[in-house]
């Protein structure tokens, strides 16, 4: 078995730490793009449910001044209808009165 010499070992030990570096930083940047993309996504997710809740409370409220509007609406048609009442007992009152 032939004997390497030192410039043999040096360039094969620079050769060996130049594909370990490679493979290393390879890994390392995958890590990264994992960690990276990992932790993107629930901020994506937080701020798409953060949205939607948004638009949830915002639907909320709508609804609710719709609500509002229609107790408000009913609230005036009753006291349309009490005031059509009292008139029509005025007149009947009055049309009793003159006779």
């Amino acid at each position: 078995m032939p004997f390497l010499t030192d410039k043999q070992v040096g360039n094969n030990t620079t050769a060996a730490i130049a594909v370990t570096t490679e493979t290393a930083t390879a890994a390392t940047a995958k890590a990264l793009r994992e960690v990276t993309t990992t932790a993107v996504e629930p901020e994506e997710e937080e701020e798409e449910e953060e949205e939607e809740e948004e638009e949830e409370e915002e639907e909320e409220e709508e609804e609710e001044e719709e609500e509002e509007k229609e107790e408000i609406a009913a609230a005036a048609a009753a006291a349309a209808a009490a005031a059509v009442m009292v008139a029509a007992a005025v007149a009947h009152v009055l049309h009793l009165k003159w006779q």
